[in-house]
């Protein structure tokens, strides 16, 4: 009986050290802009944005630190926006690390909180998991 307690109890500290690690790698969605991130596990990212003016598509590079992600854009696809301001904006923020605070609402939910940069306050943004 006692080699049974034993193995039970084996068996729950294994799985109490198997609690998942929360990582950013996968396909997220986001709320409240519409957008679509992949991110691979060789630290590049992909992403689609749908706005008022056109879709828009780009790439870059991420890393994750503690609680805090850097998102720099490499590569962006404007031809389907209409708007020349739009455009500019954009266009001015390659290769322009931006870093935020990332809170784990769980596994499949991660709010990312931005830094304040160039005059404006942060606006939080909710990535959930793409799922299938």
């Amino acid at each position: 009986m006692k080699w049974k307690a034993i193995v039970a109890s084996s068996i729950l500290l294994l799985l109490v050290g198997c609690k998942s690690k929360q990582t950013v790698v996968g396909t997220w969605t986001t709320s409240p802009v519409g957008m679509t991130f992949t991110f691979k596990d060789d630290n590049s990212f992909s992403g689609t944005v749908t706005t008022p003016f056109g879709d828009a598509s780009g790439s870059g590079t991420y890393s994750v630190s503690d609680n805090k992600m850097t998102i720099t854009p490499k590569t962006v696809d404007l031809s389907k926006i209409q708007m020349p301001v739009a455009k500019a904006k954009i266009e001015s923020l390659l290769n322009e690390p931006r870093t935020g605070t990332l809170t784990w609402n769980s596994d499949d939910q991660f709010v990312m909180t931005p830094a304040i940069s160039k005059g404006s306050g942060p606006q939080a943004v909710t990535f959930d998991r793409k799922k299938g």
